[in-house]
């Protein structure tokens, strides 16, 4: 793992597989997420993911599509903000997703074991 600089909420830049992401806590969820992939090989994923929500564009860390078709968007944050909140909001307003917010690695557990 290659480390950038800091940011506003002290979290640092992180290469992990020729990616950089925008925390540490996210390129370990990145891992997780592959080593599920390597397992069960009845999804696909899309990282950093961009969506347009109107007012402005937002970018969603993870999505996950199920075989079955069935579509999540994950979001690793450590500390989640109001901004975060209302563009999660707006999300599923606009596009009738839901984002599920990761905040510790157990959830990534949760989220698969219930799929």
């Amino acid at each position: 793992m290659r480390r950038f600089y800091k940011t506003k909420f002290n979290n640092v830049k992180t290469q992990y597989d020729g990616k950089v992401f925008d925390s540490r806590f996210e390129s370990v969820c990145y891992a997780k997420i592959l080593n599920y992939m390597h397992s069960r090989k009845d999804f696909t994923l899309e990282t950093q993911k961009k969506i347009n929500i109107k007012v402005c564009d937002t970018i969603i860390d993870f999505e996950i599509t199920f075989k079955s078709g069935d579509s999540f968007l994950l979001d690793a944050k450590g500390l989640q903000t109001p901004l975060s909140r209302i563009k999660y909001k707006l999300v599923k307003y606009f596009h009738g997703k839901e984002v599920v917010l990761i905040k510790k690695l157990e959830d990534l557990d949760v989220f698969f074991k219930s799929r």
